[in-house]
């Protein structure tokens, strides 16, 4: 059976110290949905991490789906005590942010 989660999308996570990072590539879409979450409710319930960063810089394609697990994201992030970091968007990421504003509601570092 085709899962174009494990085709599509990678995901893996680097710590440093207090400092989480969620690598991802590939096309971010609503059919990632579970293995972007169950990573970052991995990191909300590590109470040594207090920095959660999403590294986008190599996301070929997302949805609004994508967007709006971003936002979850967000609001879990939020709830939690912790800070939330979106570092180097891709082009394709970059460009869905300036239309949606996103600048507005993250922290997004363009290097790191």
């Amino acid at each position: 059976m085709f899962n174009p989660t494990s085709r599509n999308f990678n995901i893996n996570v680097t710590k440093s110290s207090n400092f989480a990072t969620i690598h991802m590539g590939g096309h971010f879409s609503f059919v990632t949905h579970h293995e972007f979450t169950s990573t970052y409710l991995q990191l909300l319930s590590d109470s040594i991490i207090n920095t959660v960063a999403v590294d986008l810089a190599n996301v070929e394609r997302l949805d609004s789906a994508a967007l709006g697990m971003l936002l979850i994201l967000r609001e879990r992030i939020r709830e939690s005590g912790k800070s939330l970091l979106l570092l180097r968007p891709s082009p394709i990421v970059a460009s869905a942010f300036a239309i949606t504003h996103f600048h507005r509601l993250f922290t997004i570092q363009s290097t790191v």
